[in-house]
């Protein structure tokens, strides 16, 4: 059956900047092809980092700001981020910025440095990122996915830009390096060619007085990653763009072109910038009057239910706020701390500290990167709103008395398999690989990764965590029966010390556990073998 996607936005508006674009209501569409993946092996994962530091200001309040531009930044990608048989299937970068007051009617910075360097160092690349074309910050709303800006609606000195690039071929070209330094006698996984360290250099960064006094500083980055995987559920994957400040308002949007399997697992992931921690009102005043006020944060619920639940976990907790004439409950998602899954995560890792308490050697100044897990297999909750069989989700995003930029939102949705064809059915670990000379070794044992720096630390930069970095996301796998006192490396016991299992095993980086993921057919993965 032909699927299609439709979605329905109502927003209750207060004025927005010049040339601001909501989120949605459509698939982002880039260069006339719609950012949609469907019934696939597919998974999602954001890298970002800010380009913003805290120098002048004092680091230790309850709202912590950025107030210094850095020339380059660097996110390490680890073995918890995206599984190791994955293959790149499509790549976005994403630079945002505050223009300098100096260039408000001149064009924006079109063009940015990206490079990779491997954790065992065999593998390079830089390339030097380019917009189609330098635009002004008001040709926004006539480009696609790749450019949007915008004005400050009560200061016309100060506005914002985001550029969303294809850098497919630069993730493709790694992968290529990989392949190629394969080493006899070993076995190589494709996803272990990408762990490493990426930068990124050169953007435009403005510390003008007008931003840095309001606390509007804005410079960071992120990448999209797309890729398909033997070890993720089948799902379909929808990014939308909109670039735009909310304030006291509440966008609804409406998901639908696809079928729930039993259980389905969802993943939102919102991307804003500029945020503050402990912003919040019950009440607002308006044009008519003093009202409920909207609350921060995403809510869902499915096609039948009448209530709204408001997402939260551990990085981004309620919050019931009172006072004399209302109450009102929502979510602290704009407090510079963002919530971080591993592919196979069930909790997140809190990039910037843990609610109500920051890490200032780990704040991403000026940008967060939220993603939430709706899955109706561990958690009740939402059993009732996302049945087998559906076919919709409807997304509320709110802002309250804390201002923000909004940018982009990916939505994840795990969906009913094909029937299997039994004769053609994958063994997890024969897609993705290359096995050489019949020795079929670990993840971690390729020529191309290094065991011992796998990335597994608490801080996204320096690369010694596969639980943090930044962003997103990916699938969780559920845990086979454990025999009995298995031993290290094997099914349900604990992962070797870089973070491997045995052949056909992958480690769960947020229990230390040996799992083996569900025998899914592989969509687009590429399986080779070097002689």
């Amino acid at each position: 059956m032909k699927k299609f996607i439709f979605l329905l936005i109502a927003s209750i508006l207060f004025p927005l900047a010049a040339g601001a674009k909501q989120i949605g209501p459509a698939v982002s569409v880039y260069r006339d092809k719609e950012l949609k993946w469907e019934d696939g092996s597919f998974g999602y994962h954001v890298m970002f980092k800010s380009l913003l530091a805290n120098n002048e200001t004092d680091a230790s309040t309850s709202n912590p700001q950025g107030d210094t531009c850095m020339d380059s930044s660097t996110y390490q990608l680890g073995i918890s981020h995206i599984p190791a048989d994955a293959v790149i299937e499509e790549a976005f970068l994403v630079w945002t910025a505050a223009q300098p007051v100096a260039k408000k009617d001149e064009i924006t910075d079109k063009e940015v440095m990206l490079s990779f360097v491997s954790d065992d160092g065999k593998i390079t690349e830089e390339q030097t990122i380019s917009g189609k074309k330098a635009y002004k910050i008001n040709e926004a709303g006539n480009v696609d996915f790749e450019f949007d800006a915008f004005f400050d609606a009560d200061d016309q000195s100060k506005s914002w830009f985001t550029y969303r690039v294809r850098v497919t071929d630069f993730f493709k070209s790694i992968q290529a390096k990989g392949r190629d330094l394969a080493v006899a006698g070993t076995t190589f996984y494709e996803g272990d060619s990408l762990m490493g360290r990426y930068t990124l250099s050169g953007l435009d960064c403005s510390d003008d007085t007008v931003y840095k006094s309001s606390t509007e500083m804005v410079a960071d980055w992120s990448v999209i990653l797309i890729y398909s995987s033997a070890y993720v559920r089948p799902k379909s994957i929808y990014i939308y763009d909109g670039f735009s400040p909310i304030w006291h308002q509440l966008s609804e949007i409406m998901v639908s072109g696809f079928e729930f399997p039993a259980d389905p697992e969802i993943r939102i992931t919102l991307t804003t910038h500029e945020g503050d921690s402990g912003l919040a009102d019950a009440t607002h005043e308006s044009s008519t009057g003093e009202q409920q006020a909207f609350p921060e944060g995403i809510q869902v619920k499915g096609e039948t239910p009448a209530n709204w639940l408001l997402l939260s976990n551990e990085c981004n907790p309620p919050v019931s706020l009172y006072d004399s004439s209302a109450h009102l409950d929502y979510t602290e998602v704009f407090n510079s701390i963002s919530s971080v899954y591993g592919y196979a995560d069930t909790n997140p890792v809190c990039v910037g500290g843990t609610p109500p308490y920051f890490n200032n050697d780990e704040i991403e100044y000026g940008i967060d990167v939220d993603t939430f897990l709706i899955d109706s297999n561990s958690d009740t909750t939402y059993i009732s709103h996302f049945l087998e069989g559906g076919e919709s989700i409807y997304i509320r995003i709110g802002a309250n008395q804390d201002a923000v930029i909004t940018n982009y939102m990916i939505v994840s949705v795990s969906t009913k398999a094909d029937e299997p064809d039994t004769g053609d059915t994958e063994i997890p670990g024969d897609s993705g690989d290359t096995e050489v000379s019949g020795d079929t070794g670990d993840p971690g044992d390729s020529g191309d990764t290094d065991p011992t720096d796998t990335g597994d630390s608490g801080d996204p930069d320096t690369g010694d965590s596969g639980d943090t970095g930044s962003s997103d996301s990916g699938d969780s796998a559920d845990t086979d029966p454990v025999t009995t006192d298995p031993k290290q490396g094997e099914l349900g016991a604990e992962c070797y010390p870089d973070k491997t299992c045995n052949d056909g095993l992958l480690c769960r980086v947020s229990d230390n556990t040996c799992f083996e993921p569900e025998p899914v057919k592989s969509s687009g993965c590429s399986v080779l073998t070097v002689e």
